[in-house]
């Protein structure tokens, strides 16, 4: 087996192994001790990630059983049939290429910082193994998704990360208070669950080999008719579901008071990003009408999260809006084929993202828990670090740069705006001129979010302190920031310096040469497939112009807003109509008020309903008929079963003649 096949594999049972571990001693193992445990768990595999990734791209085209490997070469493809079925049967195993090591490093990487963070945010509370036992549940399934060869797969860890979504919101409390919010995004991933059962059998239907590399050639988009479409939006709902798209996008805002470090990856790199690492490997079999499907959902997507994210107050709430904003642009650049776009943002953002929300934790910790803004400002001067950190990852995240130097947005976000502005372009020729409005929304969606950011960090570090008591206790220390601090520097460096992009170019040209060793490039009335994305588009004037246009007076604009505090916006908040828009916004929308009237409140009449007629209709009168019978057989009984011994033989019996 090729040394970066076993040593991903070991980095993918070693947060299992630290799951078992936790799971069986934790308790007994105590408070410190199992963080200790845990974090080393999770060092080993990220020096395991880091080890493969060398090997990667050092290797000169390795070979394995006469097949080589290596980057911009082929990748490695081990399978073993497990359920028979179809030409090969149902495959388990590990797919890697340069996008699957990329992936587990950046897990990898952000999962041994959250374990290191975590040693420190649970200090004054007491740290729970509960903690470290969802992280490290989480890490396995990100990671083991990443590695996935087949459809069955990723489906089985699909499962696996929701029922890990789902333990690390229960960890935010111990008094049963999270069980809602954890019960909501259970709920919203297991219907994204269903509709990834409904692709997988329409797609089993037509090629039972369920293979990712089979699928790639066998399944044409350009001629697959309206079932491949059908197969392909059915699995953007899945992916929608745990990338919190329009209109599910409330559970991420609900699931906002997990644990920081719980919360730094399901952000970043664990259930909100799979669903884009999902459509990002379903990529070549995406008809053009699904990924037409799948950019207009993420345009609205990006439109509305980022206008809900300008009214939160709760600063963990604020950040998962702006989360779903980004994983929603990163569905738009899917749709307009920007492959590279998409992957290379979700890496980007998932470095940026992972110091905001294990800085709003920080925040959050030192000031007794307290998760709303209107009590904060000031705390630049107690917490100078972490205020540094935050405002460069809201510069990295919004895209901050220019003459092409600038932070790993700045990269990933020109990427996608210059892919944008080309297919409107190509579209216009051709008098179709709404893909425009795609193009003005993602432009539009820099904007907004570098507004709602730096709203962030000016209610929070700035000013004066609204709430002295707060503001005195609050202090930093260095066991939470300096894993900040490194995540820091890797959002400087991802844009250009560690060659995140070479890496996506390779991960292209590999799976293009497997594909002819699986199968033809045409099919079989000789169309020739849509395949892999072409090469991205130069970087075009409109696009720079935008990009910085957008972060340059998105952040201008937050600081002038709020450089005196909240008084200004909220004035606007309390006159209408700025009432009613403020509410609106403030409530997600109010979409979980209209679930909660056109769903959940029938199901629960409907439940109460059933119940009662069960009771009422069914139970109670078998029993009654049960109670009934039972009676009258034991009054039989009783008569049949008259004991002899208090039969006198002299006296006659009824009915008895005695004789003379």
């Amino acid at each position: 087996m090729p040394l970066p096949a076993m040593l991903l594999i070991a980095a993918t049972l070693l947060p299992l192994a630290e799951w078992l571990v936790l799971l069986a001693m934790g308790r007994r193992l105590g408070t410190p001790l199992a963080g200790y445990a845990a974090a080393f768990f999770a060092s080993a595999a990220f020096l395991s990630c880091g080890w493969a990734l060398l090997v990667w791209i050092n290797s000169s085209g390795g070979a394995f059983h006469a097949a080589r490997w290596g980057k911009n070469v082929a990748p490695i493809h081990l399978a073993a049939n497990w359920i028979p079925a179809g030409r090969s049967g149902m495959e388990v195993g590990l797919y890697l290429d340069s996008l699957s090591v990329a992936m587990c490093v950046s897990i990898a990487f952000v999962a041994m910082l959250a374990h290191f963070f975590a040693l420190g945010s649970r200090r004054r509370n007491g740290r729970r193994p509960r903690v470290f036992e969802s992280l490290a549940l989480l890490t396995f399934a990100a990671m083991g998704l990443a590695v996935s060869p087949s459809l069955l797969q990723l489906l089985a860890f699909w499962i696996i990360l929701t029922f890990a979504s789902s333990v690390a919101v229960m960890c935010s409390r111990d008094d049963g208070g999270a069980e809602p919010n954890a019960q909501k995004a259970m709920i919203v991933q297991r219907i994204g669950t269903v509709a990834f059962l409904a692709g997988f059998a329409m797609i089993f239907a037509r090629s039972p080999d369920m293979s990712l590399p089979r699928l790639w050639s066998a399944l044409n988009p350009a001629t697959g008719g309206g079932w491949l479409t059908a197969a392909g939006i059915a699995l953007f709902v899945a992916a929608m579901t745990k990338a919190a798209q329009f209109p599910v996008q409330g559970w991420l805002m609900s699931a906002a008071e997990a644990p920081a470090p719980a919360s730094g990856l399901f952000h970043t790199v664990a259930t909100a990003a799979a669903g884009v690492f999902l459509l990002a490997r379903l990529f070549p079999i995406l008809t053009p009408s699904a990924r037409l499907f799948i950019g207009i959902v993420g345009a609205v997507t990006v439109a509305a999260t980022s206008l809900i994210a300008l009214a939160q107050t709760d600063i963990r709430r604020a950040l998962a809006a702006n989360t779903s904003a980004n994983l929603g642009l990163m569905m738009l650049a899917i749709g307009i084929g920007s492959w590279i776009g998409a992957l290379f943002h979700l890496i980007a953002h998932a470095f940026c993202k992972a110091v905001l929300t294990l800085g709003s934790g920080a925040v959050v910790d030192a000031t007794g828990g307290a998760a709303d803004m209107a009590g904060y400002g000031g705390l630049w001067r107690k917490m100078p670090v972490t205020a540094t950190t935050f405002a460069v990852a809201i510069l990295g995240i919004s895209g901050a740069g220019a003459l092409g130097v600038g932070l790993s947005g700045y990269y990933s976000q020109g990427i996608i705006l210059s892919r944008a502005a080309d297919v409107a372009m190509l579209a216009a020729r051709t008098g179709r001129e709404g893909y425009w409005v795609l193009f003005g929304i993602a432009a539009g969606g820099i904007f907004l979010g570098a507004v709602a950011l730096t709203r962030c960090w000016m209610l929070t570090f700035w000013g004066r302190p609204r709430d002295e008591a707060m503001h005195d206790r609050a202090r930093e220390e260095p066991v939470m920031y300096w894993p900040l601090i490194v995540l820091v520097v890797m959002t400087a460096l991802a844009g250009k310096w560690i060659g995140v992009r070479d890496l996506l170019d390779g991960s292209i040209r590999e799976s293009q040469e497997l594909i002819p060793a699986m199968g033809p490039t045409t099919d079989a009335r000789g169309a020739r497939r849509l395949g892999w994305p072409t090469d991205e588009p130069a970087e075009s004037a409109l696009a720079e112009h935008c990009l910085w246009g957008g972060c340059g007076l998105g952040i201008l604009w937050g600081v002038l807003l709020y450089c005196r505090g909240p008084g200004l916006m909220n004035r606007f908040a309390r006159v209408p109509p700025g009432s009613w828009l403020y509410a609106w916004l403030h409530n997600g929308m109010y979409f979980d008020d209209l679930y909660e009237s056109v769903l959940v409140v029938p199901t629960l009449t409907a439940a109460r309903a059933a119940a009662w007629v069960e009771e009422h209709l069914l139970v109670r009168p078998v029993d009654r008929a049960l109670r009934v019978a039972a009676r009258l057989r034991r009054r039989e009984t009783r008569h049949r079963a008259e004991p002899l011994e208090h039969v006198n033989p002299d006296q006659p019996r009824p009915g008895h003649f005695q004789r003379f």
